[in-house]
């Protein structure tokens, strides 16, 4: 190797230091990588969800700050703004068409990956992806193929498993769970194709 010769970073693989970044490297880690980073609610010292609202309770630092995130556009710097003012949000991966030009989709498994097994056994198996765990599991991030139809967000695609999709999100590393968990990356790849 000649030492003109320049040796870019893997996005995909720096996304395994982001549980060692602060929120706002993190946003910009992801758009490097070609994702598109949202803000999500986050956990107050007491508890709570930093929307406010005293009904939240089982989303508690897992949804949307803002309006019509499905469809916005990438501002990094709103999104910088906002973690300045609140540094309590979390960050989420809005799921479907991405900045960088993949369209992504995650199984959302709630416990270990043998909840899959079923699913494995009649579609046949996933490959390696990347990986994050969850509040309660591991979060499988997939892209489709150009010609693949763009699959709906399902709830209990099977016990334990859920599918986001297009007009969905995932809580991502840095974040906090309520349950003091934090997410992070197990697998920092680019994501395989969903068979």
């Amino acid at each position: 190797m000649s030492a003109a010769t320049i040796i870019k970073p893997d996005p995909w693989r720096a996304l395994a230091w982001i549980a060692q970044t602060d929120k706002r490297d993190a946003i910009r880690m992801y758009a490097r990588a070609g994702l598109h980073p949202i803000l999500i609610h986050g956990i107050e010292e007491n508890g709570s969800c930093t929307c406010g609202r005293p009904d939240c309770v089982k989303s508690i630092g897992k949804h949307p700050v803002l309006k019509g995130w499905q469809t916005a556009a990438f501002d990094l710097r709103a999104l910088d703004e906002m973690l300045l003012k609140n540094w309590r949000y979390n960050i989420g991966l809005r799921m479907g068409a991405q900045p960088g030009g993949l369209r992504l989709v995650t199984i959302d498994v709630d416990g270990t990956r043998d909840l899959l097994k079923p699913l494995e056994a009649e579609h046949g198996e996933l490959p390696s992806t990347l990986t994050a765990t969850s509040g309660k599991g591991l979060h499988l991030i997939y892209k489709l193929r150009a010609d693949a139809p763009t699959p709906k967000n399902l709830v209990k695609l099977s016990e334990g498993v859920d599918v986001r999709s297009e007009g969905g999100q995932i809580v991502a590393a840095p974040s906090e769970h309520v349950s003091g968990r934090k997410y992070r990356w197990l697998e920092a790849r680019e994501p395989a194709v969903l068979p």
